[in-house]
């Protein structure tokens, strides 16, 4: 569906003022320092909370101490770079290997065991007040407060032009998800809408 706004004025982003001239300036916009100060705030949390299994083991343990701004962003650089070498079904510990066919970043970056617990100590709530979230209606309650500020963000960053593309797209998946829907019709039957909005 192709919409024509022609009685509404332009908006001039944040973006647009400041043309980012590299990726990572462009990233900064949407995911700004506010969203990675809670990450890392509910990531400590949960830090906290796995290092008492280790018991006496987490004073040597270097993998289970607290993170900061910095270690988040490596991190989230790795799981970046993944994406670009199409390694999504490929083996953590090949990524690290030191038999010429794994990659050297990730391993001056950070050990596979650090990159392992913070791949499931990773948070994005306070998981103290999620259930009464829930509760109350909100079935993102785990990644609400980021998605939130990130669509604030994304609509302060992006300028409508005149015209204007809207359309839905669905996306296969098999996960669990409160908004999967199963349509035997389709060549992936399981199913999530997804909107879609492009000049």
């Amino acid at each position: 569906m192709i919409i024509k706004c022609t009685d509404s004025e332009p908006v001039i982003s944040e973006a647009y003022r400041n043309k980012p001239s590299k990726p990572v300036d462009s990233w900064n916009l949407l995911f700004d320092e506010h969203m990675l100060d809670i990450v890392v705030e509910h990531t400590n949390e949960r830090i906290t909370e796995m290092a008492a299994f280790y018991g006496d083991q987490a004073l040597s343990c270097q993998f289970t101490n607290h993170i900061e701004k910095t270690e988040l962003k490596a991190f989230i650089g790795l799981l970046l770079l993944s994406g670009a070498f199409k390694s999504h079904n490929e083996d953590v510990s090949s990524l690290w290997a030191t038999n010429l066919t794994g990659r050297d970043i990730f391993r001056v970056t950070m050990t596979s065991k650090h990159f392992c617990f913070l791949c499931s100590a990773l948070r994005f709530d306070d998981s103290s007040t999620r259930a009464d979230r829930i509760q109350n209606g909100d079935k993102l309650a785990p990644i609400s407060e980021l998605f939130n500020l990130m669509i604030v963000n994304s609509q302060s960053n992006y300028s409508c032009g005149e015209y204007m593309t809207s359309d839905e797209m669905l996306v296969g998946f098999r996960g669990r998800c409160r908004y999967k829907m199963y349509m035997p019709n389709k060549p992936n039957k399981y199913l999530q809408a997804k909107d879609n909005v492009s000049l």
